[in-house]
């Protein structure tokens, strides 16, 4: 009987722990190692892999467009337009700023007068090469017409009128870019032309609709 009666009592103060340890808020049941906790659940601030914020830009782009944007080939930067395209292809524009104004000439045409002590520098570009062509052929009909050669290669028609014209100056054009761009000089006499066509700055012809992303666009070398 008295080995029963240990039993028994043992059994009460186990009971009464197992009451008194449920009552402190605790848990008679063991938790598993690998479950996870309410603190490990929580999300991360850093960014994981997968957050598009821990994603480098792309690092393949090839080129840097006349317009700033950016590309995987030349082709897809397009042709340099309109005043951006201008200040893009005449690196001489950006300098001369400050001398220039917009001229609306015609609808169909983006130009920038600079003016000089010496005479007018006119950069512009042409949305119709057939409308440029025409009024080209027609204003230099009786100059003389040479190659404009950039960076070694035949780019267009360069115009030097071989008098005054009824203002009283002399005009020269270099026409190129498949007929889109023309480059100006007006001045009173034919020194006074030369001096500002030296201060014109072409881009490479290989740069013309963009450059490589890790490099800086270049300037042509005329002939």
């Amino acid at each position: 009987m008295v080995p029963t009666a240990v039993a028994a009592v043992a059994l009460v103060v186990i009971g009464a722990v197992v009451f008194m340890i449920t009552r402190n808020g605790a848990t008679a049941v063991p938790v598993a190692a690998d479950t996870p906790s309410v603190i490990s659940s929580q999300p991360s601030a850093e960014p994981g892999p997968s957050d598009p914020a821990s994603t480098p830009p792309d690092a393949d782009t090839a080129f840097t467009c006349w317009n700033g944007k950016t590309a995987d080939t030349l082709e897809a930067c397009g042709r340099a337009t309109g005043i951006e395209g201008l200040k893009h292809i005449y690196p001489s524009l950006v300098t001369q700023w400050d001398r220039c104004e917009y001229v609306d000439y015609r609808p169909t045409t983006a130009t920038y007068d600079c003016q000089f002590d010496e005479g007018v520098i006119r950069y512009r570009y042409w949305k119709d090469a057939g409308e440029a062509k025409k009024h080209y052929t027609t204003k230099y009909a009786k100059a003389d017409k040479t190659e404009f050669v950039l960076d070694g290669q035949s780019m267009g028609t360069l115009y030097r009128a071989t008098a005054r014209d009824k203002s009283g100056v002399f005009t020269m054009t270099a026409w190129w870019g498949d007929g889109h761009y023309s480059l100006s000089v007006d001045a009173p006499s034919r020194a006074a032309q030369e001096t500002l066509w030296a201060t014109v700055g072409f881009r490479a012809v290989a740069d013309l609709n963009g450059y490589p992303a890790n490099e800086t666009p270049r300037e042509a070398v005329r002939s």
